[in-house]
């Protein structure tokens, strides 16, 4: 297997790398396709009790909706019809690992357009909810599985978070790492780092390095 070394740039710092069930590059970003793909596939979430989820898993109580923080759970387990996963996404600055969820049913809808967190994420089609992966699960990491059309080859991500520290600089740092298989080939893992790799210059893109498995 050949291993080809790779470098780039994110145009933007936060939510800057994006898994979606319809290939959008923003997690937010909701199309015909979002409530028709399959949804994302949170792997081993369905084996854990309610207090490891709630260990490992929070709402993001600024943007959610009370429709998703009142069956949150259930949610996460993909137990509620009306719910799916729709998207996730990464960064180390600010720093965190987001799942987007979303929903069309008009009953949610209808509840969430008047809820009164900060950053509502609904319209008059479809609301969003978020879970926040906490840092007692970052080291362990995250898996998930997506499928863009029905009866694609599922493609897997797996991503974590990490501390570290550089002697420059007087606090401790946070880097992130996607790791991509098809079926059971790996395609590529990449990692991002809050001082861009020494590139602390450049404050409004990310920067990434990672391996080409081929």
């Amino acid at each position: 297997m050949a291993v080809i070394n790779f470098d780039g740039w994110f145009p933007r710092r936060s939510r800057c790398f994006v898994i979606s069930n319809t290939g959008a590059d923003t997690a937010t970003m909701v199309t015909k396709d979002t409530f028709v793909n399959p949804p994302i596939k949170l792997m081993g979430i369905t084996e854990a009790n309610d207090s490891e989820i709630l260990a490992h898993y929070s709402q993001d109580i600024l943007s959610t909706p009370q429709a998703f923080n009142d069956s949150f759970v259930s949610i996460l387990r993909g137990e509620v019809p009306g719910w799916r996963l729709i998207s996730v996404d990464i960064d180390v600055d600010p720093g965190g690992v987001a799942l987007w969820f979303g929903s069309n049913d008009p009953v949610i809808v209808a509840s969430c357009k008047d809820d009164l967190a900060p950053m509502n994420f609904c319209t008059e089609e479809y609301a969003l909810g978020t879970a926040i992966l906490n840092a007692p699960a970052w080291s362990k990491g995250i898996e998930f599985e997506v499928c863009n059309y029905t009866g694609c080859l599922p493609t897997q991500y797996k991503l974590g978070m990490h501390m570290f520290n550089v002697p420059s600089i007087p606090r401790t740092l946070m880097a992130a790492y996607v790791v991509k298989f098809v079926g059971k080939q790996k395609i590529y893992e990449l990692e991002m780092r809050e001082d861009n790799h020494g590139h602390m210059q450049d404050t409004e893109r990310q920067y990434y390095v990672g391996r080409l498995y081929s």
